[in-house]
């Protein structure tokens, strides 16, 4: 565990606190895609059996309104911005 230790015990590693709008988009683009494709597509194929196809047409619809009130968002923030 040598390879462990601190060789510079006054140096202070800081993180920069800004998401810029792109930042903010792609998150939420991050989690709708995530959430909606990668996690739900085999239950849902699975629940709805031969309608599989219209239930990813009122997912698309869903994600559509989600992304939206996402930018709904992003604008208020865009305003709050100094």
């Amino acid at each position: 565990m040598a390879g462990l230790t601190n060789k510079h015990p006054q140096e202070e590693i800081t993180l920069s606190r800004t998401l810029g709008l792109v930042d903010i988009t792609m998150i939420g683009v991050g989690a709708m895609i995530g959430a909606g494709i990668f996690v739900l597509t085999g239950i849902a194929a699975g629940e709805a059996g031969p309608a599989a196809i219209l239930a990813f047409a009122l997912n698309g619809l869903v994600t559509l309104l989600t992304a939206l009130a996402l930018e709904d968002v992003v604008d208020c923030a865009i305003i709050a911005l100094p």
